[in-house]
C-alpha cells in the first residue's frame, strides 16, 4: 500500500501567521535597537551638557573681577539647546517605550495565533493518522475474514470428496 503524504489544508494559513509573527519580531527587534541607538545619544547629550556646565563654573570662578559676558552667555546658550535636546531626546524614548510596548503585544498575540494553528494541525493530523490506522485495521481483519472463509470452504470441499 503507498504511503500517502498528508497535507494539511490550512498550511497556507499557518506560513502567513508564521511569516507576520518573523515580521512583527524583525520590528520590535528593530525598535529595541533604535531605543537602544535613543538612550546612548541621550547620556551622549547629557554628559556634553555636564561638561559645558563644568566648563562655564571653571570660567566664572568666585574672586576675579573680569567675566568674559560673551562667553558665559555663549554656554549659556548652548547648555539651553543641550537641554531642549535632552528633553525632545526623552520625549522620543517615551513615544519608543510605547511603540514597544505595543509591538510586544502584537507579537505576543501573533505567536499565540501560530500556536493555536499548530496545534490544530497536530490535532488534525492525529485525527489521520487514527482514521489511516482503523481503515488499515479494517483491511487487515477484511484480509484475514477472506482467508479463513478460503480456509474454510476448502476444508468444506476437502471433506465433500
Amino acid at each position: 500500500m503507498p504511503v500517502q503524504k498528508r497535507r494539511f489544508r490550512l498550511d497556507p494559513v499557518l506560513k502567513v501567521r508564521k511569516i507576520r509573527e518573523d515580521v512583527l519580531v524583525k520590528e520590535l527587534a528593530d525598535l529595541r535597537k533604535r531605543e537602544e541607538d535613543e538612550k546612548f545619544l541621550l547620556s551622549m547629550l547629557t554628559r556634553e551638557r555636564e561638561a559645558a556646565a563644568g566648563e562655564l563654573r571653571q570660567g566664572i570662578r568666585p574672586g576675579e573681577e573680569e567675566v568674559d559676558v560673551a562667553k558665559a552667555l555663549l554656554y549659556h546658550a548652548y547648555m539651553e539647546k543641550l537641554s531642549m535636546d535632552i528633553h525632545t531626546e526623552a520625549g522620543i524614548l517615551e513615544n519608543l517605550g510605547t511603540e514597544i510596548r505595543v509591538k510586544r503585544g502584537q507579537v505576543v498575540k501573533a505567536s499565540q495565533e501560530r500556536r493555536i494553528m499548530e496545534r490544530l494541525k497536530e490535532k488534525k493530523l492525529a485525527e489521520w493518522r487514527e482514521t489511516e490506522l482503523r481503515s488499515e485495521q479494517n483491511l487487515m481483519d477484511e484480509i484475514g475474514t477472506v482467508a479463513h472463509g478460503r480456509k474454510v470452504y476448502s476444508r468444506s470441499l476437502a471433506q465433500e470428496r
